[in-house]
């Protein structure tokens, strides 16, 4: 599938139409769908389920019923002062979704809804009490594998136990690490990439043989970048004077020796406390 823009100014987007490429022909084929739409999701048949449409001030989310071929808005809101609070993440072959949504709550958390019912899940698929969660729906070939989301650090909850055994055996040979494993697309093939990080690491990216239980190194990122010589990071959480918890993330200058647990730590050593601050809330720092 592919997007084609129709109308585009300096300002804003008036629309763009949902193509389907046939790559060994090019030939394209327009995909029907509500006037305005600027997101797409089809189901693991390729067909269209869920479309986000733009127009002005209005924004919509809507859900394309099988049973009659009509299109049903889910959710309406302004484009310009809020978000949705449903926000697509995966459709499900059965036809539900996963989407990320608040539900009256602080934080947001992963779950799965019924949009021909209307039904919720009893219970969220993924949540933390102090984060946001917004997580990627791992999948192949219509089936999901599991859910992969960032709080302090990356997580990925595996729902097919194979993987989740096979996480287990890569993260104890890589305990320093993060560990995300990808699974092949197609075939049964023994070999899957390994991508490892940490706060003091960049990016290295292995190939990991499940028959040989062997690692092979493809390559990295910044390898002028010596990992042992690298300041280690942890986030702690600062009461603001109206009680709310501010997390923070410190970062600890190695070879010093102290508590590690409380911004208290610095002022009982010789190293300077230096804050950087930034403006969006939503903003996460890489560096």
């Amino acid at each position: 599938m592919a997007v084609r823009p129709e109308a585009i100014s300096e300002k804003d987007y008036g629309y763009a139409k949902l193509l389907r490429i046939n790559t060994r022909t090019n030939r394209t084929q327009e995909i029907p769908s509500p006037q305005h739409s600027v997101g797409w999701w089809p189901d693991a048949a390729g067909e269209l389920r869920v479309v986000l449409t733009r127009h002005g001030a209005k924004s919509t989310l809507q859900w394309n019923n099988p049973a009659t071929k009509t299109w049903t808005i889910l959710e309406s809101f302004d484009t310009y002062i809020g978000d949705s609070d449903l926000q697509v993440r995966h459709v499900d072959p059965d036809g539900r979704l996963y989407v990320t949504a608040r539900r009256g709550k602080d934080k947001q958390a992963l779950w799965l809804m019924n949009p021909a019912t209307g039904q919720w899940a009893d219970m969220p698929l993924a949540s933390a009490e102090m984060f946001d969660v917004d997580a990627l729906v791992v999948a192949r070939h219509g089936k999901v594998l599991g859910i992969r989301f960032k709080i302090d650090g990356e997580v990925t909850q595996w729902l097919d136990p194979e993987l989740k055994k096979l996480q287990q055996q890569i993260d104890t040979a890589l305990p320093r690490t993060t560990n995300r494993i990808s699974d092949p697309w197609r075939g049964n093939s023994p070999w899957i990439t390994v991508t490892t990080f940490s706060d003091s690491q960049p990016y290295q990216y292995f190939l990991f043989n499940r028959e040989t239980r062997k690692f092979t190194r493809l390559g990295g990122q910044r390898p002028d970048i010596d990992s042992k010589k690298m300041a280690s990071m942890d986030m702690v959480r600062i009461l603001a004077r109206d009680t709310l918890p501010v997390p923070t993330w410190i970062t600890y200058p190695p070879g010093l020796a102290g508590t590690k647990n409380c911004l208290w730590w610095y002022w009982s050593t010789a190293a300077p406390l230096c804050q950087q601050l930034h403006g969006n809330g939503k903003r996460r720092f890489s560096s």
